[in-house]
């Protein structure tokens, strides 16, 4: 799965998108799958990441029908 990402920095992109095309999933935390558990009721979810780890809990998101940014 290619996530889309708006960056500042196209070179980045790339880089990302080969790397994630090639990762293993780990499972989400706990508190991200008790977080959705809230929010997928929501008609279109919206969750801002704010770029504090390797992207798990915003893939997992993505993944459920949420829009990340």
């Amino acid at each position: 799965m290619v996530v889309s990402i708006p960056m500042q920095d196209k070179a980045a992109k790339p880089f990302w998108n080969k790397k994630y095309k090639t990762r293993k999933m780990v499972s989400p935390l706990d508190f991200t799958k008790k977080a959705w558990s809230y929010l997928k009721d929501l008609d279109t979810p919206h969750i801002l990441d704010i770029g504090c780890g390797d992207g798990r809990d915003s893939l997992y998101f993505a993944q459920n029908g949420a829009q990340v940014t």
